[in-house]
């Protein structure tokens, strides 16, 4: 297993293929960095010769890796000496939690039946019924934070228990808009990406991003069913769903601009950041986590047993 690596550790094992990218050396010369993952951890691999033997492999099958661990300024990676594909089960392979998916799913069920607004109710249930099949098993992202089987609907389910442990302090905010925008804030990438295990962008998704295909939904589900669309319920819900990243330049059209798209856009940010967070200590024994990009590219120090 990936958490078990070690220095030096010679290596015969199966792995799944996560990522391939080609990238420029500070020296301009090409190399190919491979991602690989295993129900444990992950770990990469930096290749700078014979790039035409790995550039053809493909993202989301499970390769036989032959080689030895290397530790490069308090990271581990592989030094790849043979590389062959198997017919494993990618799935097998992937991050995993010990997590209840199933009562994750009646929880999120439940809350929905529970809005008190029968607009924002029927809207939201409507809409996850559409997408549901792909909300509880597709991964939330590429990349960036959970990017597992099942994060989706791990990550909806987590921002909805921090906003209702959240809500009593705050009893004067709208929890009916909030819970509806936190359920279906993502749904949009039920469109955007594809597939459960090797996750790509699709055309629409490329072309138009989850932000706005689930803006484009809601506002022809409302016509259809012949709500006001400029409401001031629905409005406010569009405008939670518009702005939850925040900021232009992180995918948003709107910045928050009432409190209850600031306490969603926090919590969909102390979510994903702490998953990240989280998945990063996951990479093999060493003290450090690589950069993180999506963290201003710093690294977390990992405690023993957290001390």
């Amino acid at each position: 297993m990936i958490k078990d690596y070690a220095d030096r550790m010679p290596i015969t094992e199966n792995l799944l293929l996560v990522n391939l990218t080609q990238s420029l050396a500070k020296t301009g010369s090409e190399y190919l960095r491979l991602d690989f993952r295993d129900a444990s951890g992950a770990i990469s691999a930096f290749i700078f010769d014979h790039l035409s033997e790995f550039s053809d492999l493909d993202i989301g099958k499970v390769y036989q890796v032959d080689g030895f661990v290397k530790k490069y300024k308090d990271n581990l990676s592989l030094v790849i000496s043979q590389i062959d594909e198997t017919s494993d089960d990618p799935r097998d392979y992937q991050f995993s939690l010990d997590l209840d998916f199933n009562s994750m799913q009646e929880t999120i069920e439940q809350e929905i039946m529970s809005l008190q607004s029968p607009q924002l109710q029927t809207l939201t249930l409507s809409i996850y019924q559409k997408y549901k099949d792909q909300f509880i098993n597709q991964p939330a992202a590429k990349q960036v934070h959970h990017n597992f089987q099942g994060g989706l609907l791990y990550h909806t389910f987590s921002m909805l228990s921090t906003a209702k442990a959240l809500l009593p302090l705050r009893p004067h905010l709208n929890a009916d808009v909030i819970k509806a925008a936190i359920i279906l804030h993502d749904m949009g990438k039920c469109v955007e990406l594809t597939g459960d295990v090797s996750v790509e962008y699709t055309n629409v998704g490329k072309l138009i991003g989850h932000i706005s295909i689930l803006d484009g939904e809601i506002y022809l589900l409302a016509h259809e069913l012949n709500y006001d669309i400029n409401d001031g319920e629905l409005l406010h819900l569009r405008h939670i769903l518009l702005s939850h990243h925040g900021r232009e330049e992180w995918g948003s059209p709107v910045k928050p601009q009432t409190e209850e798209a600031l306490f969603v856009h926090m919590i969909d940010q102390f979510d994903a950041t702490m998953q990240i967070a989280a998945q990063s200590t996951c990479t093999p024994n060493s003290s450090w986590t690589e950069k993180l990009w999506a963290l201003d590219n710093r690294q977390l120090f990992k405690f023993e047993n957290g001390r």
